[in-house]
């Protein structure tokens, strides 16, 4: 704005003054910023200028030192060779050389003691020792040449002995680490010559101690793998059921420690096999190969490098000191060595007795080093056997170490035959060991589920109906699957098994007992296919653990069977005899006997398997025919008590009676029929008839042996109906029941007499009593009887069906395959099976009631 006042007239006072004070501060800090700049380049205008001075002055200086040197420098053409004028310089050359020789000496040898090539190591220390014996003065020859020229190495070069006494030390150390490298057994043949051929140059060891040498240090490593690994241990090889999620986990750790165990036995086996083939390899002589191996070597050294030494040798074993000193970083220097030492080689004598190896003696040392590392091993690998638990991880272990045994090389037969044999004893003690331990759980914990179940069968407050086979039912869930996942294969799977448990008629306690029989038994059949899946030629060791496992089998089967019949026979006889206990005794049996592939699995011998089934079916019949006679003594003895409470005097009611059973005799058959259901005979109708019919019989026999005794206890005209009824059970069997059938026939007449007898009393007391009484016809009783019973037993053929016989349909009768003995008359009035029980009285306001609303 050109006029301030017009800036006082547009803005106020204070705002002027902001104004200004805001613009003086920019100029302030415009000026201190030119000042720092101008401040700066004028310190760098310096610097520059001095460096300028400074780099004028050494090119000046440059100039002038090339002219110097050119002043100083004569021509070309007048200059002479020094190896043709000057013998002074030739030898201060040699002498440097030495010198520099020992001086790179130590650093050259670390260097190769690190690359672990130990003869190089061993051949330039050697070098060394040669070329300070040529500085110094043991050497006559070398000391004349030395003060021909002038120069005492000793007073004017101390260096030279200070330096031999650093590299003199190199040799233990070369000595020490040749040594522990022989334990590697990762090495080849012809590393392990070179270093046992340091051992010879440098502690001028002969041969035959060189061997000795290697092979303990390979005993050492031996003894290292040995005790080098502790593994853990998971469990004592008993088999037991897991569930899906745990066992994944299991398989992925018992994966880990079957590859760790088959690893450290491969590791002992190579290291056994590498040193002896090793050994072989480069100490055996024989007229097809030649010399050994390493007598080659020794012969190359001291040959003169024909075509023919060279051609037969590998390449890392042809070894002179020329290659040693290209093979230096000072190599161009180092070629004004001396001839003569340019050509140093070792000392070998061949025709001496330290450069051989006998072949005996060789054969004779690897043999007791290959049986005293064959006794090393085999405890710390029996002790890791220990830590597999199943006879597969064994079998997996045994099959690749055994494949390593085939392709390994540099073993005879005889030796692999044997670490094979040594190894197969322990492979055979171990699974011996987890056979005998899984069948002695086998039998101890049959024993101990078994004495479980029978101790809480029969107690009070137990309920006793899981026993029946027949009602018995398992609580079934069908498994549901999440969604599109994947579903539950081992839900599925333990579906499908309950289900067949339940058609097999196995109930939860007799399914209890016998999975501790079944579940072990099945592993141990897996066990024992995996080992006779084996296609190599070891028939004969498994055939051998296959019958010490017989013998161990078969104990474990009589030992289940003794517990059984102990069982048995232990169970009083008294009047609390233990019926529900006799009968699960004898489902086990049954069902080891028919059902249970248990003896199948266990894997005895075929006769024991016999014996053993024979012994179940005998134990079963045992079983049946005591419980059978205790059963059917209660049940007489309750049929008779039932007869005696219920008789009567009136004729109406025995006439009443005859036309059925009475209930106490369809109580008895119902209770037969239950027990019947109860022992299993339902699921083996064909195998169990037999039992079923001879417990009726037997029922029928007691009642007409104890018939004659109660006789005179009891209402005739029922008890005629009753065995009217059994003798239509016996008709249906044939002629196989002829004796039963005379027996009741001749009963029957009897009691038809007293019947007539009761009836002709009964009819003269009324008629005296004028009491009118109906006149029954005397053929009219037994007519009534045939057919009432007949009828009957057709309304009951589906309750009674265990008691009854299988029927064939016989010419155009139509029968359905439920109602065999045909349908029953319509017109025949139905009674109940028992007798009804009469309201009580407690509830007589209910029938006040109900009279009322009538």
């Amino acid at each position: 704005m050109d006029d301030p006042d017009q800036l006082f007239v547009k803005y106020p006072v204070a705002h002027v003054k902001a104004i200004q004070s805001r613009l003086r501060a920019d100029a302030d800090a415009k000026q201190e910023e030119l000042r720092q700049m101008v401040g700066e380049r004028y310190r760098d205008l310096l610097q520059a200028s001095t460096s300028i001075i400074s780099l004028s002055a050494s090119a000046r200086h440059v100039v002038d030192a090339l002219e110097d040197m050119k002043a100083a420098i004569p021509s070309r053409e007048q200059i002479s060779s020094p190896l043709e004028s000057d013998a002074q310089l030739q030898s201060l050359q040699s002498l440097s050389t030495h010198i520099k020789l020992l001086l790179d000496a130590p650093e050259h040898i670390w260097r190769l003691l690190e690359r672990k090539q130990y003869l190089k190591a061993a051949w330039l220390f050697l070098l060394a020792r040669v070329v300070h014996r040529a500085l110094s003065n043991d050497d006559a020859d070398n000391k004349e040449s030395w003060e021909s020229h002038g120069i005492d190495v000793e007073e004017q070069f101390p260096l030279v002995q200070r330096q031999w006494d650093t590299v003199s030390q190199f040799r233990s150390q070369i000595t020490h680490k040749a040594t522990l490298s022989l334990r590697e057994h990762a090495m080849s043949s012809t590393d392990i010559c070179a270093t046992l051929l340091t051992l010879h140059f440098l502690d001028s060891r002969p041969l035959v101690d060189t061997l000795s040498v290697f092979l303990s240090q390979r005993r050492r490593t031996v003894s290292s793998l040995l005790s080098d690994h502790t593994m853990r241990k998971e469990g004592n090889g008993h088999v037991y059921r897991r569930s899906s999620h745990a066992q994944t986990r299991r398989s992925k750790i018992r994966k880990s420690v079957v590859h760790e165990v088959k690893g450290k036995v491969q590791a002992v086996l190579d290291v056994i096999s590498g040193t002896v083939s090793t050994a072989r390899d480069i100490f055996r002589e024989d007229a097809d190969t030649g010399p050994c191996l390493i007598r080659r070597v020794l012969g190359f050294i001291q040959s003169d490098h024909s075509s023919s030494s060279v051609d037969a040798l590998p390449k890392e074993l042809q070894f002179t000191t020329i290659s040693l000193l290209t093979d230096l970083p000072s190599s161009t220097h180092l070629l004004y060595l001396p001839q003569n030492i340019k050509a140093y080689k070792p000392y070998v004598d061949l025709s001496s007795s330290s450069s051989r190896v006998q072949p005996s003696h060789l054969h004779t040392r690897l043999h007791d080093w290959f049986d005293n590392a064959l006794q090393d091993c085999l405890p710390s690998v029996e002790r890791w056997l220990e830590d597999l638990n199943s006879v597969e991880e064994v079998w997996k272990v045994r099959r690749a170490v055994l494949q390593g045994l085939r392709s390994s090389k540099g073993l005879h037969d005889a030796e692999r035959k044997r670490l094979s044999t040594a190894l197969d004893d322990l492979y055979t003690k171990r699974v011996l060991s987890m056979w005998t331990m899984t069948l002695s759980l086998v039998a101890r914990n049959f024993k101990e589920t078994f004495s479980s179940v029978m101790a809480n069968i029969g107690c009070a407050g137990n309920d006793t109906s899981s026993l029946n086979t027949f009602s018995h039912t398992l609580s079934l869930h069908l498994p549901q699957a999440d969604g599109i996942a994947t579903p539950n294969i081992d839900a599925f799977l333990k579906y499908k098994a309950a289900i067949r448990h339940q058609l097999s008629g196995r109930t939860t306690l007799l399914d209890q007992v016998l999975e501790s029989l079944e579940i072990p038994a099945l592993e141990l059949s897996r066990s024992l296919q995996a080992v006779q899946s084996e296609k190599d030629d070891s028939e004969e060791l498994v055939g051998s653990m296959l019958h010490e496992y017989r013998l161990e089998a078969n104990v474990t089967c009589s030992q289940v069977l003794e517990a059984l019949e102990s069982s048995l026979n232990n169970l009083s006889d008294e009047q609390d005899f233990p019926l529900h206990k006799i009968i699960f005794i004898a489902q086990v049996a049954d069902a080891l006997e028919s059902a249970s592939e248990f003896s199948k699995h266990i894997g005895c011998s075929a006769q024991v398997a016999e014996d053993f089934r024979s012994g179940m079916r005998r134990l079963h019949h045992g079983s049946v025919d005591k419980w059978r006679k205790r059963n059917i003594e209660l049940s007489v003895q309750d049929y008779w008590r039932c007869l005696t409470s219920t008789r009567h005097g009136s004729t109406s009611t025995a006439h009443r009676l005859h036309s059925r059973p009475s209930s106490a005799l369809m109580q008895c058959l119902s209770s037969l029929v239950s027990s019947v259901h109860q022992f299993g005979m339902a699921y083996r109708p064909e195998s169990m008839r037999g039992q079923a019919d001879e417990t009726l019989r037997s029922f029928m026999t007691s009642i007409l042996t104890s018939a004659e005794s109660e006789i005179s206890k009891f209402d005739s005209g029922e008890a005629l109906g009753d065995l009217v009824f059994l003798q239509k059970l016996v008709e249906l069997r044939g002629d196989d029941w002829l004796d039963t059938s005379n027996s009741i026939t001749s009963t029957i007449a009897m009691l038809r007499r007293k019947v007539s007898l009761i009836l002709a009393t009964s009819s003269r007391l009324l008629t005296h009593s004028h009491f009118h009484t109906p006149k029954f016809p005397e053929s009219s009783p037994p007519v009534s009887l045939e057919d009432s019973s007949l009828d009957y037993l057709r309304r009951t053929q589906l309750l009674l069906d265990p008691l009854l016989p299988p029927i064939t349909q016989e010419g155009n009768e139509k029968q359905t395959s439920l109602l065999r003995f045909g349908l029953p008359s319509a017109e025949s009035n139905a009674y109940p099976v028992i007798d009804l029980v009469k309201p009580s009285a407690r509830f007589g306001l209910l029938l006040i009631e109900n009279s009322t609303l009538r």
